[in-house]
């Protein structure tokens, strides 16, 4: 049985190659000086990073009894890790202060540790209105 089915596949096959034309001049292909960006390496912008850093500084500044900690990930996304009791106030001042804006809330996540005596986390992303 598998011969017959091989057979009609290789004929036509034939039948494609032959009926093909082929070029014997070679093919330019078209020189870019473009420089490729691989997509997997962040370029991190100083300028920004240092931005966001004096911002989070502020922020722990004018919210001493919430804020605890002003850390970096990734890179260039700045954490404020607060108390629970400082969610909304925290929150208000990240929306209503005039350089923060902070009023595109992206996503809200929880995680779990349970090796932890306080186990939870909850972690929100929010980006400024204007960039």
């Amino acid at each position: 049985m598998l011969p017959v089915v091989v057979r009609p596949f290789a004929r036509g096959l034939q039948r494609t190659i032959a009926a093909a034309s082929f070029s014997t001049t070679p093919v330019q292909q078209a020189e870019t000086k473009e420089k490729k960006i691989d997509p997997t390496i962040l370029k991190l912008d100083e300028k920004k990073r240092t931005r966001l850093a004096n911002f989070g500084r502020y922020a722990a500044e004018c919210l001493p009894k919430f804020i605890q900690q002003v850390q970096f990930a990734a890179g260039d996304e700045l954490e404020l890790l607060i108390h629970p009791s400082g969610v909304i106030p925290v929150l208000t001042f990240l929306k209503g202060n005039h350089s923060a804006q902070f009023t595109n809330l992206t996503f809200v996540c929880g995680v779990d540790v349970p090796t932890r005596k306080n186990r939870f986390e909850v972690i929100s992303h929010f980006f400024p209105s204007n960039k």
